[in-house]
């Protein structure tokens, strides 16, 4: 038998050498957006090819071969796509260790044996590669996705956010899974598995800013938008309570509080079992912005700052500007130059029952090929009129809390000092 204390230790500790493919395929999910244009296209082209090599076979699978040969055992694993997240490659040991954040790991009788750590929750986010290799397709040949593409991925899969390999790639190959930004992926997520669960004639109305009744959506797209209002786990059926509030079902507690409850039954009106009233309706408008990516050489800035709106700007000029010479000086690069494109962003109410809505928001972001960035001071008046208002907006309001915190003016939010 073998186990991690009997392999030679030379072996174990040695460097790992990977291939070519392997250490390619490991920087264009690691990189986070530095690489070269032609390192790019040849990372899409392994991650496209699944029918030939598993995305996960490329550098996960070789070195966990390798470490078992520096085990020397034999080898049996199922990989789960947790195991992307894996970065260090530099001992088989080291490697070993990082790869056990997803899977359990036996070594015993001359085998290691390594499973998902979570099978069940593995099975539920594990990518599906034909949307991966289409996605990386209209990437290769447009430079970015829109907002049918994006759907499209994120109704086959549910729980994308999740997964190592959609993630990883959103960093450094495909920027424009999440839209606007990771930090708002969780935002939106949702929102674009309910856009890709609408038949075409429904997209199309939404896209023109129009009205979508709930009784015309499908199963599918009612699943999200319950998911959305109610939660996951949610359990919506009629009669699930047993009189107090803490146990009334959300579908009952939504009659009480819109007042359906009390309603005559001969009204048309019904509420559906899962909280929804059959007068429903998902109201989409349509808005028209702009929208700001930062030029930078500061390494990963970029992809730190994001997409941002004229407002999201202006706070950050005014962030750098306050903290300039600071010792947070250097969370604030200067920001000189942008990338100015142009931003849709789509709004979805959700009106479930007469006193019951939600709001959320899509984004999407269009910058032309090949556009140069541009001065921040010079933007054309208008834009950069609007930008000076808001930085001085912002930093009135920093100005009146400081003032606030101090106590000045009469005016203070601390208790007085003794």
């Amino acid at each position: 038998a073998s186990d991690s204390s009997t392999g030679p230790a030379t072996a174990q500790d040695a460097p790992l050498r990977m291939s070519q493919t392997a250490l390619l395929a490991a920087r264009g999910i690691h990189a986070f957006g530095g690489l070269s244009q032609q390192e790019t296209d040849s990372v899409m082209e392994l991650y496209k090819n699944f029918e030939e090599r598993d995305p996960l076979a490329h550098y996960v699978g070789e070195n966990l071969i390798k470490t078992a040969d520096a085990y020397d055992v034999n080898l049996v694993a199922c990989i789960p796509d947790q195991a992307m997240w894996i970065k260090d490659f530099r001992t088989p040991r080291l490697f070993l260790e990082s790869y056990k954040d997803s899977s359990e790991v036996k070594t015993e009788s001359g085998w290691m044996i390594a499973r998902p750590a979570w099978p069940e929750r593995s099975r539920k986010i594990h990518a599906d590669r034909n949307s991966i290799k289409e996605v990386l397709t209209l990437q290769s040949k447009s430079g970015y996705l829109g907002l049918v593409s994006r759907a499209a991925l994120a109704m086959r899969n549910p729980m994308g956010l999740y997964n190592g390999l959609i993630v990883s790639m959103s960093r450094s190959l495909v920027p424009s899974i999440f839209g606007k930004s990771l930090s708002a992926a969780e935002a939106s997520w949702q929102l674009m598995r309910l856009f890709g669960e609408l038949n075409g004639r429904q997209q199309q109305t939404a896209l023109g800013g129009g009205r979508l009744p709930l009784t015309e959506l499908g199963s599918g797209a009612m699943s999200v938008v319950g998911e959305m209002a109610y939660g996951k786990d949610t359990n919506l059926r009629e009669g699930m309570g047993s009189g107090s509030d803490d146990s009334l079902s959300l579908a009952d507690y939504v009659k009480r509080q819109s007042g359906l409850e009390n309603r005559e039954s001969a009204e048309s009106t019904v509420v559906y079992g899962s909280g929804f009233d059959s007068k429903g309706y998902i109201q989409v408008d349509i808005g028209e912005s702009l929208s700001f990516q930062a030029d930078s050489g500061e390494p990963g800035f970029a992809d730190r700052f994001g997409r941002s709106s004229l407002d999201e700007l202006a706070m950050y000029l005014h962030m750098a500007e306050s903290v300039r010479g600071t010792e947070l000086g250097g969370r604030f690069p200067n920001l000189d130059k942008v990338f100015v494109g142009s931003r849709q962003e789509v709004r979805f109410v959700f009106q479930l029952t007469a006193g019951h809505h939600f709001v959320s928001v899509l984004s999407e972001d269009t910058y032309a090929a090949g556009s140069a960035s541009i001065l921040v001071t010079q933007l054309p008046s208008d834009v950069s009129s609007k930008l000076e208002s808001r930085r001085k907006e912002f930093q009135l309001v920093s100005v009146v809390m400081q003032m606030l915190t101090r106590g000045e003016g009469g005016l203070s939010i601390l208790p007085p000092s003794n």
